[in-house]
């Protein structure tokens, strides 16, 4: 059957966020060891930590999209991804002062703690646009 030219935007432009959010993840996972090298090194354990702290911030942020996609109506989308680059935005700046605070607990907790404080609080919020994203296109019937 034939969809409206709105849906089928609707639907372009759903999965157009859904990519381009899901690069960013990449952006950030990538420039993110490049941001903790300087101090630590690019040595295994700060890129054991980086993913292994993007992979578990996914798996939150997938958890509670979800969660938050079935209590929210059709509202939330654009909120999870401006906050997401707010606190991406942060990031540079708080680079310096959280690897000094860390650099007492040692190079594998430093490493680990520094990146789950740096980089989990957006990579969260990227990792809920992806339920919220299947949750508008399976309900809405803009986007059916």
């Amino acid at each position: 059957m034939n969809q409206p030219a709105s849906n089928i935007l609707g639907k372009v432009w759903l999965y157009c966020t859904v990519f381009l959010t899901g690069a960013a993840v990449m952006v950030i996972e990538l420039l993110g060891t490049r941001l903790i090298a300087p101090f630590y090194g690019a040595s295994l354990y700060v890129w054991t930590s980086v993913i292994s702290v993007t992979l578990i911030a996914l798996a939150l942020g997938y958890f509670i999209g979800g969660r938050w996609a079935d209590r929210a109506k059709n509202t939330g989308l654009a909120l999870i991804i401006a906050l997401s680059g707010l606190l991406t935005l942060v990031i540079p700046w708080l680079t310096g002062p959280i690897l000094l605070a860390t650099d007492s607990l040692g190079l594998r907790m430093g490493v680990f703690v520094s990146t789950l404080v740096l980089f989990s609080p957006s990579l969260i919020m990227l990792g809920m646009i992806g339920p919220f994203a299947v949750k508008l296109a399976t309900s809405s019937p803009n986007f059916a």
